[in-house]
């Protein structure tokens, strides 16, 4: 089922989306090509961290095995995925080029990546599909199959950790 819903971040566009929706659940998120002014583009705020993995797909350094054997709508986000060349996101963003592709080539070539996020990433604005798509990367990559890669998303301001303990252990051996 194609549900039609509206951007909430407060930008003078106000974008239209098509969200897919099997079984209750929303499976994918598009821009709604009959929109007078967006016609069908999601902005850069939605779009975050898609170039990395147009960077990693054009080096060949996708985990096809992992992706056939884990993961889901793999041929609809790699065309999403290759919309997003550097230069595009260059033109819509204040990036450079070579910091895109430098940070996608480390991806693409370090095992296991981890990617980090921290607390605050998700209270801006395009901030939660930020996130979604970053772990989404260690999917393209295999990463989530390694230990010590994917995507670690720090609480550890909401749970106590006694570090003097976890200090002590560690020293310990």
């Amino acid at each position: 089922m194609k549900v039609l819903g509206a951007c909430p971040l407060d930008c003078p566009d106000a974008c239209s989306w098509v969200v897919t929706v099997e079984d209750g659940v929303a499976t994918g998120l598009r821009g709604n090509k009959e929109h007078l002014v967006t016609r069908g583009a999601l902005c850069v705020k939605v779009n975050r961290y898609l170039e990395l993995g147009h960077v990693v797909v054009s080096l060949g350094a996708h985990d096809t095995e992992f992706i056939a054997e884990h993961t889901e709508g793999w041929p609809e986000f790699r065309d999403r995925i290759e919309e997003f060349t550097p230069e595009r996101v260059t033109a819509i963003s204040e990036l450079r080029r070579e910091q895109i592709v430098a940070l996608g080539e480390r991806i693409a070539r370090t095992r296991p990546t981890a990617i980090r996020a921290s607390q605050g990433m998700q209270r801006h604005a395009g901030g939660g599909m930020a996130l979604r798509v970053l772990g989404c990367l260690p999917g393209v990559t295999g990463d989530w199959a390694i230990p010590g890669g994917g995507l670690h998303y720090s609480t550890s301001g909401h749970f106590r950790i006694d570090d003097v303990e976890r200090t002590r252990r560690r020293a310990a051996g």
